[in-house]
C-alpha cells in the first residue's frame, strides 16, 4: 500500500527522505522542483489548499500556493528543490535527497 507522506516545511527539511515506489511526498510549502531524477519522482503539482463547504461550496485563501506533491515512480535517487516562505517572506529553497525503494 502507498503511503502519503507529509513533510511540514515550517520546520527543517530532512536532507535525505527515503520513501517506496507509489508514495506520495506532501510538502506544505509553497514551491518546488525536481532537480535531477525527473524519471524517479514526479511532480504531481503545486496547491493552494482549499475547504469544501456543506453547501458544496469551495472557499480558499488569496495568496501563494501552500502545497506541493511528488510521486515516487521508479526505484532510484532523486534530489529536489522545496520553495518556503512567501514573496514578502523572503523565500528560502532547500535541497532534499530522495532515495525510492521497493516495496
Amino acid at each position: 500500500m502507498a503511503h502519503l507522506v507529509t513533510i511540514d516545511s515550517s520546520r527543517e527539511i530532512p536532507q535525505m527522505i527515503y520513501i517506496d515506489i507509489g508514495d506520495v511526498l506532501f510538502f506544505k510549502a509553497t514551491g518546488g522542483h525536481q532537480l535531477s531524477g525527473k524519471d524517479v519522482i514526479e511532480l504531481i503539482g503545486i496547491f493552494s489548499e482549499s475547504l469544501l463547504l456543506s453547501s458544496g461550496e469551495k472557499i480558499y485563501p488569496e495568496g501563494l500556493p501552500n502545497i506541493v506533491l511528488f510521486k515516487a515512480i521508479k526505484q532510484g535517487k532523486a534530489m529536489l528543490s522545496i520553495v518556503v516562505g512567501g514573496s514578502w517572506d523572503n523565500p528560502m529553497a532547500a535541497s532534499c535527497e530522495v532515495t525510492v525503494g521497493i516495496k
